[in-house]
């Protein structure tokens, strides 16, 4: 026992025995990196692993945790890194790719480009479904424009469109259906304006 002071009153009081030291604690510096100065206790992360320094030293190519001829001089393994989990069950299968069947035209050289029908295909070799359809005028006076639809077996199966020089037509996800032997056109309903050049393309696929 000891005796204090503490405002001229003195007071007999009992000191606790001190408790022993813990250990010195770790000093993390974030992910390992070559060309730089590592004390002892610094802690590190590598290729998902972590690692405390036990020499200090410059890291290099030699020193690298895990991997380096060197490592266990300098590092201690802390945390290994997990390992690979189970493979998850397998997806449904996709879609079966198909082959695909495209028809268009392009109108070339005339002073104006007339109503009426231009075939892109007189007779489908195969069935198919189309999917997208793109028109542009490809030569024409600003202004200019085409109305058109698709015909396939003499009926009209799209349309009408009406495409304007200088904005394209671009459709897609379309299910159109094409039956084998089927004629395939597009019928211009109105032209107006200088146009000289015209191009319309339809295509999809075959099987899906």
């Amino acid at each position: 026992m000891s005796t204090v002071t503490v405002n001229n009153t003195s007071r007999t009081v009992t000191v606790a025995s001190v408790g022993a030291q813990g250990p010195i604690g770790i000093k993390w510096r974030a992910t390992w990196a070559p060309d730089t100065a590592y004390a002892t206790r610094d802690a590190v992360l590598h290729d998902g692993a972590s690692y405390r320094c036990i020499e200090a030293h410059m890291s290099s190519g030699d020193s690298e945790p895990g991997s380096g001829a060197d490592w266990q001089t300098c590092w201690m393994l802390l945390a290994a890194r997990g390992g690979q989990g189970p493979q998850g069950p397998q997806g449904p299968q996709g879609p079966t790719g198909g082959s695909y069947e495209s028809y268009g035209i392009s109108i070339y050289g005339a002073d104006g480009i007339a109503r009426g029908g231009y075939y892109a295909d007189r007779s489908a070799g195969v069935p198919s479904f189309q999917a997208r359809l793109y028109a542009e005028i490809i030569d024409g006076d600003p202004g200019s424009e085409v109305d058109f639809y698709l015909e396939i077996g003499g009926a009209v199966a799209h349309g009408p469109l009406t495409v304007v020089q200088g904005t394209p037509v671009a459709l897609s996800e379309l299910m159109i259906p094409v039956a084998e032997g089927d004629g395939v056109g597009f019928v211009l309903t109105a032209v107006g304006g200088g146009v000289r050049d015209l191009f319309i393309k339809s295509y999809g696929a075959v099987s899906w």
